[in-house]
């Protein structure tokens, strides 16, 4: 891990120079005071952002286990952290959708599931072996792109989207107590899971909490690259897809704010992960939260609805037969469908 550590901070140094000059000259300025702030804007945000994917991840592996498919790789422990924030944003949007979006709700929905996630609650099935020079290398270098996502998420959200409606959005719905109609933002009648699930952490008044959620599902995303590249190819294809991904410019802008693509990639690689399962085992449980995983894809962003369709066609095509089928895509259905019905409802147009 020699190499690792060397990369991280070196990179770090070059980057935080400003920081580490302002810190010498002015050392007064670290007192009491921003000691408070650091714990206030920094720890705190970052508690709450990690305490939403354990629990996430706790939820996702008792409801695979319920399906009949407990996880059994890091794949699945990927797959099953992305379907219990899936599943957590659903059940807020349902306590919108029916006008009890306020606190005594969703405490309570938070601690449900906690009480579900509890017993799940275990290191993920990792096996990693000690990095050579290399790869040591290449995890400074990812650890240095997470980072940087981590301080994107934690400064004052800026960029137009995230204000003008990834976060304005939750931001309105809990004003209201419900999901309100905005005419004048299309973005609110399109199936916006993740914006649903900010009101949480807005709801703690703490807004780098929802960006630090993000660079979660894009930290899970890299990873879940990696250990599929592994899989296929060797660890050599592992740390070269993981970087190759860590590298690309949309992922490195979007990684540390309250967007939802990086969830919504997610969703995909872990339903493509999980059918890749089912081809080996034609367990019914994995084919449902395969389903589920990519009707959660099209629920963060209505462009998802091509996964789901794709995937049901392949399926048809690939076993000659209707079951499987229908079984994957009325578990995305369902996932996506009361975002769709909402539409229609408000819209008349799904």
């Amino acid at each position: 891990m020699t190499a690792a550590f060397a990369v991280f901070f070196a990179l770090a140094s070059v980057r935080a120079a400003g920081f580490f000059r302002y810190a010498l000259s002015a050392p007064s300025a670290f007192d009491a005071a921003s000691l408070k702030l650091f714990l206030q804007y920094g720890v705190f945000p970052l508690c709450l952002a990690l305490g939403l994917w354990a629990a996430a991840f706790g939820l996702g592996r008792r409801v695979l286990r319920a399906l009949g498919a407990p996880p059994r790789s890091a794949l699945d422990d990927i797959a099953a952290a992305a379907l219990g924030v899936g599943l957590i944003g659903q059940a807020v949007f349902l306590l919108g959708w029916a006008g009890t979006l306020r606190s005594a709700p969703l405490t309570a929905l938070v601690l449900a599931t906690a009480a579900l996630a509890s017993g799940e609650l275990r290191p993920p099935a990792l096996a990693l072996r000690r990095p050579g020079p290399w790869e040591g290398a290449a995890a400074g270098l990812l650890a240095f792109a997470a980072f940087t996502a981590a301080l994107t998420a934690l400064a004052p959200p800026a960029e137009w989207d995230v204000r003008a409606y990834h976060l304005a959005l939750p931001e309105l719905y809990l004003r209201a107590g419900r999901l309100v109609d905005v005419p004048w933002m299309i973005h609110s009648h399109w199936p916006h899971l993740m914006e649903t699930l900010y009101a949480l952490p807005l709801s703690a008044g703490r807004d780098g909490a929802a960006a630090l959620i993000h660079a979660g599902a894009a930290g899970l995303l890299v990873a879940g690259v990696f250990f599929a590249g592994r899989e296929a190819g060797g660890p050599a294809a592992g740390w070269s897809a993981a970087l190759l991904l860590a590298a690309q410019p949309a992922l490195l802008r979007v990684a540390g704010t309250a967007h939802a693509d990086a969830f919504s990639a997610l969703c995909a690689l872990a339903a493509a992960a999980l059918l890749a399962r089912w081809e080996n085992e034609k367990g019914d449980g994995v084919l449902l939260a395969a389903g589920a995983l990519a009707g959660l894809c099209a629920a963060s962003k209505l462009t998802g609805l091509a996964a789901l369709a794709g995937w049901t066609l392949w399926l048809a095509w690939n076993t000659r037969r209707a079951r499987p089928a229908m079984l994957f895509a009325g578990a995305g259905l369902l996932a996506v469908g009361p975002w769709l019905l909402r539409s229609w409802l408000a819209t008349g147009d799904p």
